[in-house]
């Protein structure tokens, strides 16, 4: 009977906490020095009100730790309510999917935390996330956890952390390139360096939720860090998490997440901004998040070509490559005219003078399924250098001059190579002269113009003769009085 009402017990302990475990989506952790001593602590925290169960922790437990590992306190920080994430493509020609929902709660509490040597950690701890996450093994087991750190009083006083501008798209479209401005904003004006990284693994489905009050035998306290990573199912890794080309990357220096997704699912990414004062890591905001990567028929997507054909004239033969346009709206940017627009697929512009010229082009205007795409153009005047060769010469006291000419701005450098049996062997003049060869023959000669990043060359060939050597022949050396003698001329010459 003991061992039946002990199997009871522990069977109905386990629905209770299963009941706890929820389908975390993302989140972060930041906080803000507000004056002595006094921090207001920031927890974001992202769900998936689809299929997670039960509602955001009310309240969420942060544990304090010392930079030993020691546990100081915990802020049970109270949900002052929640609101949905609405879908991010604003685009009526694409119908959300049904079963997609995120839900956001923010945290926030003050607490006072006096200075000490090495700082204060503080910690979030959650189980679980989306069972059908493509990229992390066994994901429904997967927990999570957010960090802050709160740097020893030596390195920075009242110091602020870092903390990011946008949540991510709640899903975005496979096949259609990705531009994310993934930034963070530092109170303090620290510098603030971006990467991809390794989500941090939490806590566990027996115990999916840590903190006074949870049902069973969990502990009260969360474990001190450092933290194991999230499990990638390999090819996948945290530097890599998403099937993508071209490949999801971060711009260190600003944040801007590129990259196009090639692979429909669920997929964890993390991103880490790193604080630095004075050469010196203050605080990383790891904050990891669940793209929806989905099929998204019918989303127009303006696109132009990255310029490939550089200083050839002022006239620029435009194509786009965008997709499902029905019609387009050109704006070459040409600040002399008006008249520098254009509505067909393929048009034509010769622009005024030299510079950089920012082109738009919109697809679909006037309708309510538009895109517009902008792309910079260099225009640069043809560059097509030319010289004409100089006349053959006889190789005693051959003397060259050879004079540039054809199309360039002559802002540029000219390089001439006249070969290994010229002197000299090369210039870097426009019109170099006095060059002789050493032997006669018909030599290669290459002229180069590296003008406006741009490199052209032209080739032609000079000929030198060789020295003449008079000779001729007599058919007879004695001959009589009004006999014929025959001459025979029997020169060497390459004339």
């Amino acid at each position: 009977m003991k061992v039946r009402n002990f199997i009871i017990v522990f069977f109905l302990s386990f629905l209770s906490l299963k009941g706890y475990s929820t389908h975390i989506v993302g989140g972060e952790i930041y906080y803000d020095c507000l004056g002595n001593n006094n921090y207001r602590i920031t927890l974001k925290v992202y769900r998936d009100c689809y299929n997670g169960i039960p509602p955001l922790d009310n309240p969420a437990f942060v544990f304090i730790f010392n930079s030993s590992g020691t546990f100081i306190d915990s802020l049970a920080m109270q949900l002052p309510g929640s609101k949905i994430v609405p879908p991010t493509i604003n685009n009526p020609c694409f119908i959300p999917p049904t079963d997609v929902c995120v839900e956001e709660g923010i945290y926030q509490q003050i607490v006072n935390l006096p200075p000490l040597a090495g700082g204060y950690y503080l910690s979030y701890q959650r189980c679980c996330r989306n069972g059908t996450i493509l990229n992390l093994i066994n994901p429904g087991n997967v927990g999570t956890t957010y960090m802050a750190h709160i740097p020893d009083p030596s390195l920075a006083i009242c110091n602020s952390s870092p903390r990011f501008n946008k949540f991510p798209p709640v899903f975005i479209c496979a096949g259609v390139p990705l531009n994310f401005d993934h930034s963070a904003t530092d109170p303090d004006g620290d510098s603030l360096y971006y990467e991809f990284c390794d989500p941090f693994d939490g806590a566990s489905p027996s115990c999916p939720l840590l903190g006074p009050g949870v049902p069973g035998n969990c502990p009260i306290i969360a474990p001190p860090p450092p933290y194991a990573f999230v499990p990638f199912q390999a090819p996948y890794n945290g530097t890599f998490p998403i099937s993508s080309s071209p490949v999801m990357a971060v711009n260190p220096v600003t944040g801007l997440m590129t990259g196009t997704p090639n692979m429909v699912g669920q997929w964890v990414v993390g991103v880490c901004v790193n604080e630095y004062r004075n050469g010196i890591l203050l605080d990383v905001n790891k904050r990891d998040f669940q793209f929806n990567v989905a099929i998204c028929p019918n989303i127009p997507v303006a696109s132009i070509p990255t310029q490939t054909v550089f200083c050839k004239g002022y006239r620029v033969d435009f194509n786009h490559n965008s997709l499902n346009s029905f019609g387009v709206h050109w704006d070459f940017g040409d600040p002399t005219t008006n008249l520098d627009t254009s509505n067909i697929n393929s048009p034509s512009w010769v622009f005024a003078d030299s510079g950089k010229y920012t082109v738009t082009l919109i697809i679909n205007p006037g309708s309510l399924c538009v895109d517009t795409n902008t792309s910079t153009f260099y225009i640069y005047p043809l560059l097509k250098p030319s010289f004409i060769s100089p006349a053959a010469k006889c190789f005693e006291n051959n003397s060259f001059d050879f004079t540039a000419s054809g199309d360039y701005l002559g802002n540029g450098k000219f390089k001439w190579n006249f070969g290994p049996n010229a002197n000299p062997p090369a210039s870097n003049q426009k019109n170099p002269t006095n060059v002789v060869y050493n032997s006669s023959g018909v030599y290669t000669v290459t002229l180069t113009v590296n003008e406006n990043s741009c490199t052209e060359s032209y080739t032609a060939n000079v000929t030198v003769y060789p020295k003449p050597v008079g000779i001729f022949g007599l058919s007879t050396v004695k001959g009589c009085v009004l006999s014929p003698v025959q001459f025979t001329d029997n020169s060497i010459t390459d004339t």
